[in-house]
């Protein structure tokens, strides 16, 4: 019995610290996964020790990849330049990581040469929204419902939230990082909703209607010529 208790123990410790044996048979790993980003000619991409630092027209952006077990190395090919992302023996997790900081990498390109612009818009059936910006950056919603208390929205790091000309019940939050510039459009939408009536009769809000980028009818060929003109 103390045999049998022992092994019961034994196998059930195993169980949680390695996982359980039986379901990882028949799983393959993968030798070689690698990812490729492309650099343009106005971006200059640094990665070292897994931090990434891009730095183009509109800004710089970091962002650290710690946690990730993975290589990172730039290349250069045919006077183009391009990260090549590498894990070795990676499961199906840790290929869906790649491609997420792959994407990421993307964005942060994206961001420092184009930038990100979502519009929204007030939404609102009897009390008027009144949005007040304040030059801090910062803007103040009053009357939503009816209600008196003032609620406060400040824009997190490389945002900006701004008026639209000519629009009465719109504004707009600008920027360079995507996961700021959504995450600041997603806390100004889930505040202002009403949680302890009909969802489906008080759409009272402020939503996001639109989204693009700040420099979307440039082409590589305008950017290129207005790059140039502005160093002279």
């Amino acid at each position: 019995y103390s045999v049998q208790r022992k092994m019961c123990i034994r196998d059930r410790y195993q169980r949680r610290v390695h996982g359980d044996f039986n379901k990882l048979k028949g799983k393959m790993k993968y030798l070689l996964t690698k990812e490729k980003v492309n650099i343009p000619d106005t971006v200059t991409l640094r990665a070292k020790s897994r931090k990434v630092k891009v730095s183009g027209p509109l800004g710089i952006l970091e962002r650290s990849f710690k946690n990730t077990p993975l290589e990172m190395k730039i290349k250069k090919k045919e006077g183009k330049k391009f990260l090549v992302i590498k894990v070795w023996l990676a499961n199906n997790q840790m290929k869906a990581c790649i491609k997420s900081v792959s994407t990421t990498i993307k964005n942060m390109i994206y961001g420092v040469t184009r930038g990100f612009k979502f519009r929204m818009k007030y939404v609102y059936a009897h009390f008027p929204i009144n949005v007040n910006f304040q030059p801090d950056g910062s803007i103040q919603v009053r009357n939503f419902l009816g209600q008196k208390k003032i609620k406060v929205f400040r824009p997190l790091p490389n945002c900006r939230i701004a008026a639209i000309p000519n629009s009465r019940d719109s504004l707009e939050v600008t920027g360079i990082d995507l996961e700021n510039v959504s995450q600041t459009c997603a806390t100004i939408s889930q505040a202002m909703r009403e949680t302890n009536r009909d969802k489906r009769k008080y759409l009272d809000g402020i939503y996001a209607v639109s989204y693009t980028h700040l420099r979307a009818h440039e082409t590589s060929l305008h950017l290129v010529c207005r790059l140039l003109l502005e160093k002279k």
